[in-house]
């Protein structure tokens, strides 16, 4: 972000006054970069609005959001709840005063499912009332080994879904042509 110095050498007389006449440039300076905010203040409230919601319906650890514009990947809203009052530091613990959305680790594949929902309603003759195996909660796919944080046999194509069941998810969209299942994803940006 730092822009950097140019630099002028000029010589001066015994008295330290400079000599126009003996001025050389040795680098022009160079402008820093700029930062932008991105956020959009009126989703930002709603996101911060339905995290609260949410965290009081369901009382989970925490919630979090971030809604990325999927054209250019700009930040558009980013909240987590709890929060804190900024006024009231010293009374918080460590964990709650850092931005779990950026400093916490984060699973991507629940949401990933999205994709795989809409890909196999869309693309595929699998019906989400018939069930799929689930390989008891594991599976292995060439070096990757996917598990549920359950032992699943056999549930229904909907169930996997909403119980975010990984080796079932995997299993339906394996009926989706690879060449539309890109497709899908590429579409949600």
């Amino acid at each position: 972000l730092a822009g950097t110095d140019g630099k002028v050498e000029i010589f001066v007389d015994a008295l330290r006054r400079p000599h126009t006449a003996f001025r050389r440039k040795l680098s022009w300076p160079a402008s820093g970069a700029d930062v932008k905010l991105t956020v959009d203040i009126q989703l930002q409230r709603i996101v911060e609005e339905e995290l609260e919601s949410a965290y009081k319906k369901w009382h989970p650890e925490d919630v979090r959001a971030v809604v990325l514009d999927p054209r250019t990947g700009k930040v558009l809203a980013m909240a987590t709840y709890p929060t804190f009052d900024p006024n009231r530091i010293m009374r918080k613990d460590s964990t709650s005063l850092r931005n779990r959305v950026i400093m916490d680790r984060f699973e991507p594949g629940s949401v990933f499912k999205l994709v795989c929902a809409s890909s196999v309603i869309q693309y595929s003759t699998f019906d989400l009332t018939d069930t799929v195996d689930c390989g008891d909660g594991v599976m292995q796919i060439y070096d990757c080994k996917i598990t549920d944080h359950h032992r699943y046999h056999r549930e229904t194509g909907y169930d996997c879904f909403v119980k975010s069941i990984n080796v079932g998810t995997v299993n339906i969209s394996s009926s989706v042509p690879k060449d539309k299942f890109y497709d899908m994803a590429r579409a949600y940006g």
